[in-house]
């Protein structure tokens, strides 16, 4: 059967929401507007598993897959990882940071949340 690959890259200000999502801080997020085709993610919290959809402008693009907590922890410590190296600080000075950027985010309704 066809197997369809659609790539995505968070962007230097996406990267510390998509951290705190991971890490239980934010309930969803949403990433819009990439490349040409008008690229898409969006993740959250159902039931008991985290789904990912993602899509683009195109026709057909959507994609929707279950995510088990420990994959997105996965996820979550590689993107703080990376986080930190891009500031050569520690995993912890970082996700620090990112707890307060969550927080006030949250409560000022500015975070890139899921669409209802």
């Amino acid at each position: 059967f066809p197997v369809t690959i659609l790539s995505l890259q968070l962007t230097q200000s996406e990267l510390p929401y998509f951290i705190a999502f991971a890490y239980g801080l934010l309930p969803s997020i949403r990433f819009e507007n990439h490349g040409d085709v008008g690229k898409w993610i969006e993740i959250e919290l159902q039931a008991q598993r985290y789904y990912v959809k993602l899509g683009s402008n195109q026709k057909d693009s959507l994609h929707a897959i279950p995510v088990g907590f420990a994959d997105l922890a996965m996820f979550g410590a590689i993107a703080l990882r990376q986080y930190a190296l891009n500031f050569g600080i520690s995993a912890d000075a970082a996700l620090e940071g990112i707890k307060v950027m969550a927080n006030l985010a949250y409560n000022a309704g500015t975070y890139p949340a899921a669409r209802k």
